[in-house]
């Protein structure tokens, strides 16, 4: 995925710092315009006035407008966003006109009449935006002179004479300047603040400030700093400390070749954001994170120990380094120690002190609308290694252990996350989807392309796929049966599909359009195939089919079944596989489909 961010690199770098960059293009900003068109703001005041010759006030009370948004129009020049506003008419209705003096001998006596309605139509407002930072929000300041034109028209008759008719009529073009120079700048701005940024996704809190605001010919550039704080489960904390560590590169998007937004991550950002989340916890693993250690090691311990216990801590932070195309994740210092009982005594039956690396990759795959991780090259290097207790009849258990150690991290943890996918890349929000389009690695950070739909654009697909499902074949001797399965849609992008044998739990999504389904024991079982498409739209109705499982030996019913079509998905990881789904900034692995 080289491409989409390589042009324009030195005219178009961002002027912004901090460790998120964030770009929004001209695309980005028609978006804008498809969500502010239409809309409508009304205006109520109780007075609006002016001195006016010998008057002391010539004004208007309850003074109203109706302002429907008609046509909006965004665009980006060198240090500039320019804003041109049409308008469909506004209204305003019963209203009383006054002119006020004290002075009774003067010329000009004080009046007041009412007035129903004054309308305008045909009304332009155009104004230059220079964006800036205070206190971490997005302020768009109004460059120049606005300019305003278009047609008044009210029934304003019984007035001294045509002058105070035409000092009435300039307060209202003022007045509707004004209001508009408040409106236009601070809409704009509200679209685009740090709120963007900020949320929380599974059991991680994102808040971010920003830094910096800059326009440039392409795009309206910001700059952010992004905060995460891990809110699940802990009950240890590690016991070093240290600061992020890594790069801050200005990260270029060029034009976006169509992207409406574009996020850049820097090094230093994404090893803040994991400094974070493991001061407060996340890589620290107590025993009710640790049930993969434990079903792993309870077969090679000393039967006669009994109150297993595992628990890790990674004492120091984790570091991420990226460079062109790919990731290196370094976890220095992990401290794992399993406790037991023997004859009522607690002892240490296994203690280490090993560092973790591995070379990781993140990948866009649109048939899953997903961003999938994968790992290779895993390495755990012991530093320490204490196992007194461990298989004590055994001289060579230690080595053993480790060697189990070094394979389970290797093979069994990149075996499971494997091209697995992390999260959707697609979300729905307040009336818009978002889509990322494009994600790759340069020298010190990751970028990011996204797309934005109106949840109306004819674009945005909402019909689920009818699934269906096929039985090829069975082997009874093997405990396996084999599956076709297909659906039909009315887009023509492939489809994933999930399974489930017998109502235990869905599969995680696969590609493949069969399967294989193993350890099925004796008898009858039901097959449900769930179907989605690209959109994440899900079939409501999983297509099933029956699976009968004779016995070939005559031997009594055996008691297992499960699918080895996909993975064999045991829920929510845990134990030290847990940390390994939350690189490069991400969230845990979610292994189970959900219907909607």
């Amino acid at each position: 995925m080289v491409p989409l961010f390589l042009m324009s690199m030195t005219a178009s770098a961002l002027p912004v710092e901090g460790g998120v960059q964030l770009a929004i293009f001209e695309e980005g900003a028609d978006f804008i315009q498809d969500l502010v068109e239409g809309q409508e703001f009304d205006v109520a005041l109780d007075e609006v006035g002016t001195d006016y010759s010998c008057f002391d006030m010539l004004g208007v009370r309850d003074f109203n407008l109706n302002i429907p948004i008609q046509g909006f129009d965004l665009s980006f020049d060198d240090r500039k966003a320019s804003v041109r506003v049409t308008f469909d008419t506004l209204r305003g209705e019963d209203m009383e006109l006054f002119g006020e003096d004290e002075q009774w001998w003067d010329l000009c006596p004080s009046f007041s009449t009412e007035f129903y309605y004054l309308e305008i139509t045909d009304l332009v407002f155009e104004i230059g935006l220079s964006p800036s930072v205070q206190d971490g929000n997005l302020v768009m300041e109004v460059t120049g002179n606005p300019l305003v034109s278009g047609n008044l028209d009210t029934d304003i008759n019984n007035v001294p004479d045509t002058l105070i008719l035409a000092a009435i009529e300039g307060m209202i073009w003022d007045t509707i300047e004004e209001k508009a120079t408040e409106l236009i700048p601070s809409l704009v701005a509200s679209y685009w603040d740090k709120d963007m940024l900020s949320g929380s996704v599974f059991d991680f809190d994102l808040a971010a400030v920003l830094d910096d605001a800059q326009v440039t010919r392409q795009s309206l550039q910001m700059g952010a700093t992004l905060h995460a704080s891990w809110t699940g489960d802990s009950g240890c904390s590690p016991a070093g400390s240290a600061s992020a560590h890594g790069r801050r590169p200005d990260l270029s998007f060029g034009t976006g070749n169509g992207a409406d937004l574009g996020i850049g991550i820097t090094e230093n950002q994404l090893n803040q954001l994991f400094r974070e989340a493991w001061a407060d916890g996340f890589l620290c693993f107590p025993q009710d994170r640790m049930d993969l250690v434990y079903d792993a090691i309870s077969g090679l311990i000393d039967p006669d120990i009994g109150g297993i216990a595992p628990s890790a801590v990674f004492n120091h932070t984790p570091i991420i380094t990226l460079e062109d195309g790919k990731a290196t994740a370094s976890f220095p210092g992990l401290e794992l120690e399993i406790r037991g009982e023997v004859d009522g005594e607690e002892i240490e039956i296994l203690g280490l002190v090993a560092d973790l690396n591995a070379n990781l990759e993140l990948g866009l795959q649109p048939e899953l609308t997903a961003l999938t991780l994968t790992l290779h090259d895993l390495n755990l290097d012991f530093d320490e290694f204490r196992a007194e207790h461990l298989l004590s009849d055994n001289e060579d258990a230690a080595e053993h252990f480790k060697s189990f150690l070094r394979g389970w991290v290797a093979d069994w943890v990149a075996e499971q996350v494997q091209g697995m996918a992390l999260f959707a890349t697609q979300f729905h929000f307040m009336g818009t989807y978002i889509r990322v389009d494009d994600i790759s690695y340069e020298t010190g950070g990751m970028k990011i392309l996204i797309k934005l739909y109106d949840e109306n654009d004819p674009e945005v697909d909402k019909i689920p796929p009818d699934s269906g499902v096929t039985l090829l074949f069975t082997d009874p001797a093997t405990e396996t049966a084999s599956i076709q399965l297909s659906g039909t849609d009315d887009r023509t992008a492939p489809l994933a599909w999930a399974i489930q044998v017998d109502g235990e739990g869905w599969s995680s999504w696969q590609l493949e359009d069969t399967a294989l389904l193993e350890d099925l024991s004796l008898g009858d079982h039901t097959v449900e195939v769930m179907a989605r498409d690209n959109w994440l739209n899900v079939d409501a109705t999983p297509a099933s089919v029956d699976v009968s499982m004779g016995d070939p030996f005559g031997e009594v019913e055996g008691e297992g079944k499960g699918c080895g079509c996909a993975s064999h998905a045991p829920g929510k990881p845990g134990g030290l596989a847990a940390f390994l789904v939350l690189l490069a900034g991400l969230v845990r692995l979610r292994r189970e489909p959900t219907s909607a």
